[in-house]
């Protein structure tokens, strides 16, 4: 039989906030999978979300906006086959995915030969206006760097990463034009927030923070460029188990 639902969940979320479309399918994968209704739904929403996240904005009142990219995590023990669920919600999404960037491969692999061929040609002319104080080579060596500053690098689309460190997450975030989701059905993202791998050992979460509200996002760094994203939207949905916010918990010392 299938798991008992809520009230809330049976009688109003499905029924009255979920379009008939996506209720179907919720409905349909809950039954195939024997899982909680609302795994599907919250997966579902945060999929669509990811699609439409920094295209569209809600205007609950003038003047009063706020972008529509969701934080959802799904807490479920193991066993409960939240794995099975979490890959046919993100199915269609990766899908497209593979489609974009199966599109994009030629021409992004041809603007990343002309820049490497750029950069190449740029150190050449830097190297004869230092040597020779060559006048026409300083002049062409500005112009040509001007031109690669005002191109972004080239990078194939991207709509979707799993585990990614704060600082990648924002560079990803710039090199896909402000918007990208963070989705797992593993806990392994929240060790990265809590600052697993940060030389600091602090927590990591003002790429979190910053990008859910879509305040621009401003990273300075000593060995690389820094980020800037203006209007950043990350979409994060995770299906977890209840012990890897247990350990968030203790990671963080959290009462």
């Amino acid at each position: 039989s299938l798991t008992t639902q809520p009230a809330f969940i049976q009688d109003r979320f499905l029924d009255s906030l979920l379009p008939e479309v996506l209720r179907e399918w919720v409905e349909g994968e809950s039954h195939a999978t024997q899982t909680p209704a609302d795994l599907a739904a919250f997966l579902a929403l945060a999929v669509g979300s990811a699609c439409i996240a920094r295209r569209v904005v809600v205007e609950p009142r003038p003047g009063w906006l706020e972008p529509v990219n969701l934080y959802v995590a799904v807490l479920l023990e193991p066993g409960n086959r939240k794995s099975a669920v979490f890959a046919d919600a993100l199915k269609p999404l990766r899908e497209l995915e593979a489609e974009l960037i199966e599109a994009a491969r030629p021409e992004i692999a041809r603007a990343q030969s002309q820049r490497r061929q750029d950069e190449a040609r740029l150190r050449k002319l830097e190297k004869q206006a230092g040597e020779s104080g060559n006048a026409l080579a300083r002049h062409e060596a500005f112009e040509l760097a001007t031109a690669l500053a005002e191109q972004p690098e080239p990078v194939l689309p991207r709509l979707i990463v799993d585990d990614a460190t704060a600082e990648k997450l924002g560079m990803m975030l710039a090199e896909q034009n402000g918007r990208i989701a963070s989705m797992s059905p593993e806990g392994g993202v929240f060790d990265l927030m809590a600052g697993l791998y940060s030389k600091s050992g602090l927590p990591q979460f003002n790429v979190y923070l910053m990008a859910h509200s879509g305040d621009d996002l401003i990273t300075d760094r000593v060995s690389r460029n820094g980020v800037r994203v203006v209007r950043p939207a990350l979409t994060c949905a995770y299906a977890i188990q209840p012990t890897v916010i247990e350990a968030l918990r203790t990671r963080l010392q959290i009462a």
